[in-house]
């Protein structure tokens, strides 16, 4: 503060001291950050910290699901695709999902497509999709971009230790998993997956719970997992993250 006086005056200090100590203190409107660089300034803050949670760990997996965030960071295109066949409960359980996963990707700063219908899906496969990377929810059967590279899924599913033929077809099952994009080895392919025409109804909220989890850079990194009936983890694989000791409760 005595520096403050003697370098730019009495009425500089002053104004210096309100600024630190008065409560009621409100930055000048022509000081305040507008929302675009507040939004640009969270992501950068987000830019670090997954780096440096993801740079901790040598010959950390490429299969990581927080890999795929940190990739929509740097300005790879994401693509959200939802099943067009769900419908009844599953269809409101999809929409609870993707409004989970809305939140999170905009409170990061992340832009992305949603593609619900088969027509812009038909469109895309083969040139925008082939070059985004992909978070895809629902049933296999119903998802259209699970059942377009199914032959690549399946694939792509052995270098991360994934039977996915045996997963698929596990009944009262859900969870997820990440695989290179099979059109393009730079990209990731993340599928949100239940395996009956709809979760339980306990199962849902720990479902978008454990999504979100999974996503960030505080907590393990995962390739896969599968959760019960309940929503509870039943198995899987992943990295410990040396920082999730920090960040829990």
């Amino acid at each position: 503060m005595q520096t403050i006086q003697d370098t730019l005056g009495n009425e500089a200090r002053k104004e210096m001291d309100k600024a630190l100590h008065d409560p009621q203190f409100a930055l000048k409107p022509e000081y305040r950050l507008s929302e675009t660089e507040k939004a640009a300034y969270l992501r950068e803050q987000f830019k670090d910290a997954y780096h440096s949670s993801l740079s901790q760990i040598p010959n950390l997996p490429v299969e990581t699901m927080s890999r795929l965030v940190n990739k929509a960071l740097h300005g790879e295109p994401l693509t959200i695709v939802l099943s067009e066949q769900a419908d009844g409960i599953a269809k409101k359980q999809q929409q609870t999902i993707l409004e989970q996963l809305e939140g999170f990707l905009g409170v990061i700063g992340i832009p992305y497509e949603v593609i619900s219908d088969r027509h812009t899906l038909k469109k895309k496969l083969e040139k925008e999709l082939g070059s985004s990377n992909i978070f895809a929810i629902g049933n296999a059967n119903t998802n259209r971009v699970i059942r377009a590279l199914k032959p690549g899924i399946i694939q792509k599913s052995k270098a991360i230790g994934f039977d996915w033929k045996t997963k698929m077809n596990q009944k009262a099952s859900s969870g997820a998993y990440i695989i290179k994009h099979p059109y393009n080895q730079n990209r990731l392919l993340l599928h949100l997956f239940w395996n009956d025409k709809a979760m339980s109804g306990n199962a849902v909220e720990p479902f978008a719970e454990q999504m979100i989890s999974a996503l960030g850079f505080s907590d393990d990194f995962y390739q896969y997992y599968i959760l019960d009936k309940a929503g509870h983890i039943a198995s899987g694989k992943k990295t410990a993250n040396p920082l999730a000791k920090f960040f829990t409760e």
